[in-house]
Order: C-alpha cells, then structure tokens, then sequence
C-alpha cells in the first residue's frame, strides 16, 4: 500500500515513495528491552530495562520469564508482574566469571497470549597475552622495515599497543604503536642495519591489558644499488592510455627497501595522470594518482621514509614524497627480473614524454651466497702442526669451513667449521712423509662460496729442519742391552736426555753419539729427549 492524501483543486500529494504493508497486530502488547551498557567485563552486574506498550487499548497484567540462559549465569526481575506502559528491570548477574557472545530468551504471557523474543550481549575477557610473535626472540638478518606479526585467538575485542627500543628495558623507544586493531605492524621508520632491537606488545579491551610479550632481532646488512633506465625519452600521447618503461635487472636478491627516484618528463594538465611501479613478481603499487588540477609538468621521487605525502602542485620540486600505496608490497620479493612504470594518461587532448627515472633498491646481503675466502696461507708452527690464514672474501659470510685433502686426491674431507670473525685454523699433518691439499670455503644460510685456491702443506715444504728431526730413529724398540740412533749426517744432537715414566732425570748425554749402553736401566717405558737447535724432540723407549 502507500498514502496519498487528495488537495483541493485535484491536487495530490504523495505521502510514501515507496510500498508497505499492513498487517493485522498479533499480540495485544508490545515490549522493548535497553542494557545499561554496550559490552561488559566478568565482574559487572548486567542490567536490563524492559519496557512495554499496550496495542489497541490491551490492558491485562504480563508475566516476564527468562530460558536459554547459559551457565554461570543468574537472573531475577525486580517485579513479578507489569500493566501494558509499565517498565521492569531484569538483573543478570555473572557468577562464575564467563566471557563472549551471550544470548537468551525472554518469555512474556497475558491471559492466553505469549510473546518471546531472543537477545544477545557480549561479555569481554580480562585480556591474555598474544602468541606466536614473530619476528621470534634472538631472529637475525630481520628486514630494516620489518612486519611484526602475533596470533590472538582468546581476546575479545582486542586493541594492540607495541614498542620498538633500542634497549631491552624500553628505556629508548625508536617506534610505537598504540590501539592498533589487527595482529600485525609495519613500521614506517628504516631502523639500522647489523643492530639489535627489542619489541614488546600487549592486548587490552575495555576490560583491561595484558602482560607484555617481549622479543628481540637483529636487523640484516643491505647492499643497495642504484639502476638507471635508459629507454628515454618515451611519449605521453594525447588520446588516453597508457605508456611503460622497464628497467631490467639480472642479479638476484630478496628486496629490503624500494625507492623511485627522479621521475621527470613533460605533460600539460597533470590530474590526468596515474603513476604504478610493477614488481617483476607482478605486485603493483600507485605511486601518484590525479593529484592537483591544470598545473603541468612532474620531477619527484618516491620513498616510504619521505618525511611528507603532501605533494606540491605541479610536483616539479625533485623531493622525496611517500607514496600513494607503500612501497613496502615490495618487501621479500626476488629484485631479478623486469621492473616496468606505468604512466596513465586518464583525458584526451593533453600529452608531454617520460624523460627520467631511475630505482634503488636494497637487498640483503644474506640473501645471496658469499664470495669465496682470499689470500690462503699456511706456516709451520712445530711438531708436524700447521696454521691456516686467510681473509673474508664478503661481507655476508657467517662462517668458514675447512677441507684437506691427501695428496692429488679430489675428495677433501671437512676439518671444521669457523665463525666468520675467525680467520685461522690450526690442524696437524697427519704423516711426515706425505704432502697434504688445503682450501676454505665461505658460507651463510643462503648457500656456501666456491672454495679458495688450494694450498699445499707438508713437513718438507714447510720446515726442512723439522723433516730431519723426524727422521731421526731409535732401533731396535723395545732394546735390551743397547739403543742404536740413525739420523742424517747433517743434524746436529746438542743434547740427550732421558726420563723414567715419573718424569724422574736419569741420565743425558751430549753430542752426537750413534749408540746408548742401556745396561744400568731398569726394565720398563723411558723418554728420550733430543736436544735439536734449542728445541726438543721425544722418542718413547721400551727397555725389557
């Protein structure tokens, strides 16, 4: 139906513009309910005004009740009964403390009529702390504008309040947040790279806030690079389209952070234009759109850290402005491949010509494997010991690992792994005869470097004195009556001692003598001690 009401002069007017209907009323009376407040906490008491009506001059008693209550829950009205216009209260109090999504039934009955309704009402929790926060603590290699993500099932109606320090008390916040409404935060600063921070958040509702829950990261080193296109100057024609520039890029590594710099050309009427940067993993960001009126031209580039989005008209000034979309999307994406600008020319007539732009991106230099070690050198030290040096070949190694191999053999075998602050290793030759093969290899969590030139060791290389020593023989072992010596002709025997198993002096010569008369020694193990260009060279003995 609708309502028209007829004027003089046959005049009509229209009371509705659109359709109702009527229906004949049910109940001869009617009831509103209004809670003393939105939401609740566990510990308050809920209060809940009824107020009713009567239709059509109904004027009997009604009877209030309540059903579907869940379980922790009581009720009582502060009147039995009320006439049609008359008000009640219903009080439900929260007994055993529960929380969420509340509903009931409230039955109503006068003479043969019953009238039900269903309500529902939220009771908060007293908020828990959040889980699963990421980064997780003691993360390295954590992007310069990292996203901190957490996980909160529980809380009701939760708000988030976090704090990025410098320090693990929060004594020096770099960054915060507060009321934050979903479980994750980029920050819009670029912290410092190789540093550690310390993050804590914290949920609240209406009802209170949680414990803090605390973590700690360390930012990634970027290596950053500048990439000039040079497919300029293109045209900006006057019917509506749009041109594409590209930059192509062959290394790889995953993006830190994105700049457009120095976007520069011509165009009359500048609200006609749209500006997109496209990833080559085909994420699309709008770096400027329809901004300003009939002022022409454009010379501006784009960052998340610019201190201002407020772009001046025409934007011919060459600063920094932060993007329309943050460049941000970027952030984990492989920097390979095709990076294209699009420039939207919405309205006909007008036109101008790209003539510059350019990207710095930074990746991580964790996100590539690191250069191979440089300089390897080995020295002699003593006792058939030898020490490796060498220096770091890039910035993004972690660690060094060691290999040797016997001879020409191809296959080299590990002798340990370093951190990258180290760059010497110690190690033993295995014989004296043999000539042994050695290379250092770099490695971080992305792969491991191409090992080091190879370097060869070996006593005679390295040390002929200690090559003689080593030749050096006693015979026969285990001895009875006499111990023979046998030893170049060129080695000079300063001294021989030799020492009983307590380390008790029993005898020592000088000189070279080619025979000991063992006759005045008990059985038993003996040192012999041979005194060589002031160092000492020990043989163990067996005398039966």
């Amino acid at each position: 139906a609708r309502i028209k009401v007829a004027a003089a002069d046959n005049i009509f007017f229209n009371v509705t513009n659109t359709s109702f209907s009527i229906e004949e009323f049910i109940y001869p009376y009617d009831y509103n309910i209004t809670f003393d407040n939105e939401v609740y906490c566990p510990d308050e008491t809920i209060n809940i005004l009824v107020e009713t009506a009567s239709i059509g001059g109904y004027n009997e008693p009604i009877s209030f009740d309540i059903t579907n209550l869940p379980a922790g829950l009581s009720s009582t009205f502060n009147k039995q009964s009320v006439l049609p216009g008359e008000s009640l209260t219903l009080t439900l109090s929260n007994d055993q403390n529960i929380n969420g999504e509340i509903s009931f039934r409230i039955l109503s009955s006068s003479q043969d009529v019953q009238f039900n309704q269903d309500y529902e009402f939220l009771i908060l929790n007293e908020p828990v702390p959040v889980v699963n926060l990421i980064p997780t603590p003691d993360t390295n290699y954590v992007n310069t504008q990292p996203l901190f993500q957490w996980t909160d099932t529980v809380n009701l109606q939760p708000l988030y309040d976090i704090q990025i320090a410098s320090d693990p008390e929060f004594q020096f916040i770099v960054d915060s947040a507060l009321n934050l409404d979903a479980a994750q935060f980029r920050t819009n600063l670029e912290l410092n790279q190789n540093t550690e921070y310390f993050v804590r958040i914290k949920a609240k509702n209406n009802c209170g806030e949680s414990a803090y829950v605390v973590t700690n990261f360390t930012t990634t080193i970027n290596s950053c690079q500048e990439y000039i296109n040079t497919n300029v100057p293109i045209t900006i024609p006057t019917n509506p389209g749009t041109i594409s520039s590209s930059i192509v890029i062959n290394n790889s590594g995953n993006i830190e952070s994105v700049k457009v710099k120095n976007i520069r050309g011509t165009h009359t009427y500048i609200k006609d234009l749209i500006f997109i940067l496209e990833s080559p993993s085909g994420t699309k960001v709008t770096l400027l759109s329809r901004i300003c009126g009939s002022e022409d031209d454009f010379n501006i580039s784009f960052n998340d850290f610019a201190s201002s989005d407020i772009i001046p008209c025409p934007p011919v000034d060459g600063l920094n402005y932060r993007p329309a979309e943050p460049l941000s999307q970027f952030i984990g994406e492989d920097i390979r491949g095709t990076w294209r600008l699009y420039i939207q020319d919405t309205q006909s007539a007008d036109g101008g010509q790209l003539e510059n732009w350019g990207l710095e991106i930074c990746s991580s230099i964790f996100s590539f494997p690191p250069e191979p070690p440089a300089n390897l050198e080995v020295s002699y030290i003593s006792d058939g010991n030898i020490e490796l040096t060498w220096e770091k070949g890039s910035e993004n190694t972690l660690e060094f690992g060691i290999e040797r191999a016997f001879r020409n053999s191809r296959n080299f075998d590990q002798l340990g792994i370093v951190d990258s602050s180290v760059n010497v290793f110690t190690d033993k030759l295995p014989t004296y005869s043999d000539f042994y093969r050695y290379k250092v290899y770099a490695q971080n969590q992305t792969g491991r470097s191409a090992g080091s030139p190879i370097i060869e060791a070996s006593i005679e290389i390295l040390n002929s004195d200690e090559a003689e020593i080593n030749e050096l023989t006693l015979y026969p072992n285990p001895a009875e009556k006499k111990i023979y010596l046998r030893h170049n002709k060129n080695l000079i025997i300063e001294k021989i001692i030799i020492v009983n198993s307590q380390g008790q002096l029993i005898n020592q010569y000088k000189g070279n003598i080619e025979e000991i008369d063992l006759n005045h020694l008990n059985p038993g193990l003996y040192l012999f001690q041979f005194q060589i260009a002031g160092k000492l060279s020990t043989r163990h003995v067996v005398i039966k």
